[in-house]
Formats: C-alpha cells, structure tokens, sequence
C-alpha cells in the first residue's frame, strides 16, 4: 500500500500486484464499461492518466468506497514485493519506494513497530508471499525450481542449496535484468538470510491460502 502526492487515497502497488474480490472485480467491471468518468483516464489529470494503478485505486476509493489494507503478517512481513527476491532481502530497494511508506501511518493506521517502514533480511518476507515484481523469466524459472526442490526435500542441507541456487540462477546482466540483483559472492554473508528466506516461502507447512498464489510478476 502506498500514498502519493496530493491524493486523498491510498494505493496497492500494481507492480507487486493485488487481490480483489470477486465482487468487487464486478462492480469495477461495471464502472469501466460505463466509463465512469472517476474510473477511467480520459479526463483525469496528466499525472494519473500515466499510472494505471491511482485510476483503480480512485474509482475503487471514491466510487465503490473500497479502501486498501494492509496485507502485512502479524510480524509487519510483506506479502507483495514490488521488487525482486534478492533486492528485497538485502533492502535495497529504490528510494521512492522507501518514501512511499512513510505517511501510512496515517492511511492504514498507526504501526508501532515498524511504522510501515520497509523491513529486510529476514523479516523482509513472509512465509505467505503472493509475488516479486521486476524478474524476468530466467529468474523466474529459477525461483520456481528452487523452490520446488525445498518442497521435494526440505532437509536439504544449506551448502547444497547454494549450489543449486547458484547453478540455475541467472548470471549475466542480461538475463537477469536492469532492477534485479543477482546473487551475492560465494563468502558473502548475505547467503545465511537468503537461505533462511528461501526455506521460509518455501515451506509445506504453509501451502494453503495465499501460499497457492506465490509467484512473480515481470
């Protein structure tokens, strides 16, 4: 969830992506096809016609008086990530988004914890994660062979698991792409949070719900 300059609304983050219910993608559907004038571009300001997701999020907010939540586990862990496995573990993400948090207090409630803020290592993800935004399909494959593998053998050992995340982990700029990050030095200590991340939505003691969902968006 995010809150941007001079709108009275709050809006989830279409990169990471959301979930609507069933409902309310109907009634969405409706306003589109009658081309509410609050739930399409055409004469909005120059600013929201660029960004497809304040459109949703006005016409959700202003129209069908539907308001964002916050999609956080208990612990203040992100189900959505608008940026890669690697990025968000590490915490570097880019500094718009780190400032897009910083007035939810005030549109999601008050977070004596974290206070919204953006959390990595690993509290960055929880074990319940939807999706990672910004990979591309070499990495996305590999995610999901990774994955998959921490589901056939779950005691598999943390020295085996690098090497096999470092054997079908893309390598190259190229095929991992400009916003991700490839993956950190064989010594580097990042590896015991990205190991523990990895078992962690990984897990079978959390395929159900949300878990059936996890994926990525490009």
């Amino acid at each position: 969830d995010l809150k941007d300059r001079g709108n009275d609304f709050a809006f989830n983050s279409g990169a990471a992506g959301y979930i609507l219910s069933r409902v309310t993608m109907k009634r969405l559907g409706k306003k589109w096809s009658e081309k509410d004038p609050e739930c399409t571009a055409e004469n909005a300001p120059a600013f929201i016609q660029g960004n497809p997701g304040l459109v949703t999020a006005r016409c959700l907010s202003h129209i069908l008086h539907v308001s964002a939540l916050d999609t956080r586990d208990e612990y203040g862990r992100h189900r959505f990530h608008a940026f890669g496995l690697v990025r968000v573990i590490a915490g570097k993400v880019d500094d718009w988004y780190n400032k897009k948090h910083e007035t939810l207090d005030g549109v999601l409630g008050v977070d004596n914890v974290h206070h919204h803020k953006l959390q990595s290592g690993t509290l960055c993800c929880a074990p319940r994660t939807v999706s990672f935004h910004y990979v591309e399909g070499s990495e996305t494959r590999s995610l999901f062979e990774v994955r998959k593998r921490l589901k056939e053998e779950p005691t598999i050992s943390d020295d085996e698991l690098k090497k096999f995340m470092q054997k079908v982990w893309p390598a190259e700029r190229k095929e991992i792409g400009f916003y991700a990050h490839g993956l950190p030095n064989d010594d580097s200590t990042s590896w015991e949070n990205i190991l523990q991340v990895m078992r962690m939505i990984s897990s079978n003691e959390h395929i159900d719900g949300l878990d059936n969902m996890a994926g990525v968006h490009c």
